[in-house]
């Protein structure tokens, strides 16, 4: 073997089982949030038909950008939310804790994604 042994720095540490056992949790609750998604999308599909009736007035969703904000918004909170449960998780990884408590920004993010569409609609 030819040159200096490889950096310590280089070689990355084993996972431990709590760990594996985050990334199947987490993947888990992404799996379950894109399908939520998707339902959601399928019922936002019959939002626009009240638009036309003066019993069912939803202003931001029939008037403006209002729909396209109503089907984006769930999407772009739960890619928001996977980059906040990334970055708190890398961020406990590196100082040595539990990355557990990285879940709660990501809940909380994608929670209030879903609040503002159903607040768009019916609020």
């Amino acid at each position: 073997m030819y040159g200096p042994p490889p950096a310590p720095w280089i070689r990355p540490e084993p996972r431990k089982p709590s760990e594996i056992a985050f990334g199947a949790v987490a993947g888990l609750l992404l799996l379950g949030s894109s399908l939520l998604n998707g339902a959601l999308l399928f019922l936002l599909c019959f939002v626009g038909d009240g638009c036309g009736s003066t019993a069912m007035s939803r202003e931001r969703v029939c008037h403006g950008s209002g729909a396209a904000q109503v089907f984006a918004a769930p999407w772009v909170s739960l890619v928001a939310a996977v980059a906040a449960a990334g970055v708190v998780a890398a961020r406990a990884r590196r100082r040595g804790r539990t990355p557990w408590l990285a879940l709660l920004p990501g809940v909380l993010v994608h929670g209030a994604g879903l609040a503002f569409v159903y607040a768009s609609i019916w609020g």
